[in-house]
């Protein structure tokens, strides 16, 4: 188990995400934590597409055995893919690092419990009781190798691990799409090389389950000049950036650029700007 060295990436992306950003699995974790960071999660980061939960299921449900009564979501943040389980299984339980993150999710749903703790460490989940388990945008960030024996663990004979993730987003208006590379590029120094792992859709990952299948998903979405400066806002880059350069504004020089460049009928920060958010899945069975 583990990682190998293939890559496909383009270069030009691959040279975006040098190993000079957080490494350690203490760096990484100390990145998510804070009120702060966690509301910019909730208000920002998007949902996945109902295609991955439609496959999901699908994938499940060829085991005639395999039930719906756990689903366990690992590194659930602010329950962008927690949220959609609630409705196809009995229980859901989402696991995370940050009781920040923990804090935004709904609390009155009464078949869903957050549990604050550590993906490699699912002690609080007895052995071989999970149908289900789902990794969303988290693999890459955690001890890949100690997640998954973990996640192996907690899942009944038969049981579904699914991992899913974003890896590029494409504009529409080419010139957008050329200066969001360049906005990637202002963070260079505080990408963490384990961003390559997710980015490279998980295909260095040796996993430890049966039937593997990976699928494609993408999914077209409109964005607001003001969403797109949020979800520049949420990455944990922006956040090392103001740390290093206390009383710059770099996202509203963004802003600012952004306006300049789009065309004349969306320089209004409410009007609308096409993208296409590219996402894969990786499914197996125990």
């Amino acid at each position: 188990m583990g990682t190998s060295s293939s890559s496909y990436l383009d270069p030009e992306i691959r040279e975006l995400f040098t190993p000079s950003g957080p490494q350690t699995d203490k760096e990484i974790r100390s990145l998510y934590k804070g009120q702060e960071m966690a509301k910019h999660y909730a208000d920002h980061r998007p949902g996945y597409p109902p295609e991955i939960f439609d496959t999901i299921m699908s994938y499940h449900n060829e085991v005639k055995s395999n039930c719906h009564d756990l689903a366990v979501d690992v590194c659930c943040g602010a329950g962008q893919s927690t949220l959609p389980l609630i409705k196809l299984f009995s229980k859901v339980v989402g696991v995370d690092i940050s009781e920040d993150q923990i804090q935004n999710l709904p609390k009155d749903i009464p078949n869903l419990t957050a549990i604050v703790g550590l993906a490699e460490d699912l002690s609080m989940i007895e052995s071989g009781t999970v149908d289900l388990v789902t990794i969303a945008t988290g693999l890459h960030w955690v001890n890949i190798e100690k997640c998954l024996q973990e996640i192996k663990r907690v899942l009944k004979p038969g049981g579904t691990f699914a991992a899913y993730t974003w890896t590029m987003d494409q504009f529409d208006d080419p010139e957008v799409n050329k200066y969001y590379r360049q906005v990637l590029a202002i963070f260079k120094e505080y990408y963490s090389s384990r961003l390559l792992i997710g980015i490279e859709k998980y295909k260095s990952i040796i996993f430890p389950f049966t039937d593997l299948r990976r699928c494609d998903v993408t999914m077209k979405v409109e964005m607001t000049l003001d969403q797109f400066i949020g979800f520049i806002q949420s990455f944990h880059t922006t956040k090392l950036y103001y740390q290093d350069h206390p009383g710059t504004d770099v996202l509203e020089e963004i802003r600012a650029r952004m306006k300049s460049i789009l065309t004349a009928d969306c320089k209004d920060d409410n009007d609308t700007m096409n993208v296409t958010k590219d996402y894969f899945l990786v499914l197996g069975r125990k």
